[in-house]
């Protein structure tokens, strides 16, 4: 009889010891994948995990939100770094501008402005504006109700 083939890579059974990794991981910068990748565990896990724990969504969102500070000092040492050529110092801080933009859009994100006119009333424009906490933000982002 075969023997049964045993588990490759680590565990993936939630834990706080491995959710505060993830979440360090992600505070300090780091990609998710990245942070994964040295844990050895699947994005579909932690994902799930997301769902089923509202605390570690709590930590998670905490995390994105400080991540995007750390990005945003990261461009500022880009910055400061003359010996890179000045293309690559571009795009390396337009990529985290845009993401620190994406995670805390309020502070980072590009500002916009729509103007709604109902039927022709130039001078009284209706104003629309949609709040949604970062929490409610990755849930929906998730497929979460």
């Amino acid at each position: 009889m075969p023997r049964p083939k045993a588990p490759q890579g680590r565990p993936t059974d939630y834990t706080e010891e491995l959710a505060a990794t993830i979440c360090n991981g992600l505070a300090e910068g780091h990609s998710l994948m990245s942070v994964l990748r040295d844990l050895q565990i699947p994005a579909s896990t932690v994902f799930n995990w997301l769902h089923a724990n509202p605390m570690f969504m709590e930590n998670y969102t905490r995390a994105r939100t400080t991540q995007a500070d750390v990005l945003v000092e990261q461009i500022l040492e880009i910055i400061d770094d003359k010996h890179d050529d000045p293309n690559s110092r571009r795009v390396r801080m337009d990529g985290r501008k845009w993401i620190a933009g994406k995670l805390r859009p309020k502070k980072y994100g590009e500002a916009s402005q729509v103007d709604v006119n109902l039927g022709g009333q130039r001078e009284n424009p209706v104003e629309l504006e949609l709040k949604l906490s970062p929490s409610e933000a990755y849930k929906r982002m998730l497929g979460g109700d």
